[in-house]
């Protein structure tokens, strides 16, 4: 469902790994990071299709890496939010937490499409 796709996932070491394990068993090709400057470092070297990001991550939150990946030189990434209940999110599209596998993979192959 998601074959080659390109997706760096940032957010808390539980989150990632379970996330990155998801796209991964879906065909995705996933780079993982445990920090904002991480997946910025990610993103800019390898390049993305799409961004999954925790709003709760070490150093600098999630709010920052997608404030710092609409202004970037290069064209922004289609952006995923994982968020708890009680949030909001202007983004694209974003998730609720506790992550349902089925909601992430097709919230994911969503915005693949809209590229």
């Amino acid at each position: 469902m998601l074959q080659g796709l390109r997706v760096v996932v940032s957010g808390s070491a539980l989150d990632t790994q379970s996330i990155a394990e998801l796209m991964k068993e879906c065909g995705a090709v996933v780079s993982s990071a445990a920090t904002t400057g991480e997946a910025l470092d990610l993103v800019h070297s390898n390049g993305c299709d799409i961004l999954v990001s925790d709003v709760r991550t070490p150093r600098r939150d999630g709010y920052h890496l997608m404030r710092t990946m609409r202004v970037g030189p290069e064209a922004p990434s289609p952006l995923l939010r994982l968020l708890d209940p009680a949030l909001t999110s202007p983004v694209q599209t974003f998730v609720i937490r506790p992550v349902d596998p089925s909601a992430m993979i097709e919230a994911v192959a969503a915005l693949a499409r809209v590229q």
